[in-house]
């Protein structure tokens, strides 16, 4: 007959292994109970100061108190009506003149600033100001040349002859005379697009500044020699 033998006895080792994760359960379980419970009195706590809050936010009714206060209250609506009553609300006329006074100042100050905004900034005005000149040194030549030119066709017909009935021919030759010739050497270029620039802005500024000094400056040269004449 074979010898039975027993099983093996678990080691020591494996039973304190066992043991602790018993222990580690049961302190969670322990730990999950405790906060469930801290959740609940901080509830009943809440509860309780919400009570304590509405208790001590009623407060016994005065009676007397409201209907005075309801009496004072109906005594001066009924004063405030015996001295409107059939006459001009004259706070409410005040009110409105005031509001139209506001507006019409409100309407004038967004005029100015619309107007300072389309001006643009300093490079924008500068700019503005440099095409403008060039505009107006050119306008004012040919004004001159135009003026020179009548007093040439005067000179040769002997009167003051409509330059639509001058031949082309006569013109051209004309336009060769020195009084007409002179002129041009004030002419710029103007600039048609628009630069930011400031270099060059201020090397345009300079050239038409310039050739209007001199362009004047020629103009009443020769008023005074005609003058003189």
């Amino acid at each position: 007959m074979s010898e039975q033998l027993e099983p093996t006895a678990p080691s020591v080792s494996f039973v304190t292994h066992a043991d602790i994760r018993v222990q580690g359960d049961r302190q969670r379980e322990q730990d999950r109970a405790d906060y469930f419970q801290d959740i609940e009195d901080r509830l009943q706590r809440s509860a309780e100061l919400a009570e304590m809050r509405r208790q001590s936010a009623k407060r016994e009714v005065n009676l007397v108190e409201e209907l005075d206060a309801a009496l004072v209250t109906l005594e001066a609506g009924a004063t405030d009506f015996e001295k409107s009553y059939a006459r001009p609300n004259q706070p409410l006329i005040d009110a409105k003149i005031e509001v139209e006074r506001l507006r019409g100042e409100l309407a004038t100050a967004e005029d100015v600033l619309a107007q300072i905004e389309a001006k643009g900034d300093s490079v924008t005005r500068l700019a503005q100001s440099v095409m403008l000149a060039e505009g107006a040194l050119n306008g004012l030549l040919r004004t001159a040349e135009e003026k020179a030119m009548r007093k040439l066709v005067t000179a040769r017909f002997g009167w003051e002859a409509p330059m639509q009935k001058v031949s082309r021919e006569t013109l051209r030759e004309l336009g060769l005379d020195i009084s007409v010739q002179s002129l041009r050497q004030f002419a710029i270029q103007q600039h048609r697009e628009k630069s930011g620039d400031v270099t060059v802005l201020q090397q345009r500024m300079d050239v038409v500044g310039r050739k209007l000094a001199e362009l004047r400056e020629y103009l009443a040269h020769s008023e005074e020699e005609t003058s003189v004449r």
